[in-house]
C-alpha cells in the first residue's frame, strides 16, 4: 500500500483509473472496475474529479458509472453535479442518479429526487 500522500497517486488514478473509466472505446467491464478502484483510492478529490468528467460523457454508461461513483464516495457537495442527471436523456442514467442521490441519504439530496 502506497502512503495516502505519495506525489505521484493522484497522477497515477487520472491516467490509469480516468483513462479506463473515460476512454472513447472501452470494454464496459474495465469501466466499472476502474470506477470501482477509484471509489476505494481514498482519494476522493481526484476520483470526484473523475466522475465529473464522466457525467459529460457522450456514452450513457459512461455517466452511469459516474452517477454511481459520485454516489458512493457520499459527499454531499457532489450534489451540485448529480441534479442535473436526474434529467439525462438516458432512463438508466437517471435511474443511477437515484440511487447515487440515495446513497448519499442527505435531506438534500432526498429532496433532488422528488
Amino acid at each position: 500500500d502506497a502512503p495516502s500522500d505519495a506525489a505521484w497517486r493522484a497522477e497515477f488514478f487520472k491516467r490509469v483509473g480516468g483513462g479506463a473509466l473515460l476512454a472513447t472505446s472501452q470494454y464496459p467491464l474495465l469501466r466499472e472496475r476502474a470506477m470501482a478502484a477509484l471509489v476505494t483510492t481514498q482519494d476522493s478529490a481526484t476520483a470526484a474529479l473523475l466522475f465529473q468528467h464522466a457525467l459529460e460523457h457522450p456514452n450513457p454508461l459512461v455517466r452511469r458509472l459516474g452517477c454511481i461513483g459520485l454516489g458512493a464516495l457520499g459527499e454531499s457537495e457532489y450534489l451540485q453535479y448529480l441534479k442535473p442527471m436526474l434529467n439525462d436523456s438516458n432512463r438508466l442514467v437517471r435511474l443511477a442518479c437515484g440511487f447515487a442521490l440515495g446513497a448519499i441519504g442527505t435531506s438534500a439530496a432526498l429532496d433532488a429526487m422528488m
